[in-house]
């Protein structure tokens, strides 16, 4: 279900890589997005996000960025330990400045990198008009585009 709510344009946006860089950006995102939905449904929705994120191996978490979250290694968790840890870490009491530092990512540079080739550039504001210029179907572009290890 996230999976085609990301590519069928309810959270497109979150796939430009020059829009987000942390989680409460993208819990921010989600909220605008989506309305009137209980803070367990958010967090749900958000780190079902994050992990489809990662899996897809088009983001990565940070490891300097984490002043607070120094057990976020990228070469040492992988992707379901990061999420278990973020899992427990967001609880419903997490204030606005813990949560945004909680967990900091960046796109994989293969992703930048494809795209810029195609004339994505941080200037680049109408996101949904680059996929349709240069793009096309972006769930298969990245597919084709992928790494291949």
């Amino acid at each position: 279900m996230i999976k085609s709510d990301i590519f069928k344009n309810i959270y497109i946006d979150i796939l430009h890589p020059f829009h987000l860089e942390n989680l409460w950006q993208l819990v921010k995102y989600v909220e605008n997005k989506t309305n009137n939905l209980k803070p367990n449904e958010l967090k749900e929705i958000t780190l079902k996000i994050l992990t489809f994120l990662l899996n897809e191996k088009l983001i990565y978490i940070l490891e300097n960025n984490f002043m607070y979250n120094k057990d976020f290694k990228r070469t040492h968790l992988s992707n379901t330990l990061i999420m278990q840890s973020i899992n427990e870490k967001w609880t419903s009491s997490i204030s606005d400045d813990d949560l945004y530092n909680l967990a900091w990512f960046k796109f994989e540079d293969w992703y930048i990198n494809k795209l810029s080739e195609k004339g994505l550039n941080i200037y680049t504001m109408d996101w949904n008009k680059f996929l349709e210029d240069n793009i096309g179907d972006l769930e298969q572009w990245i597919n084709h585009n992928r790494p291949k290890n």
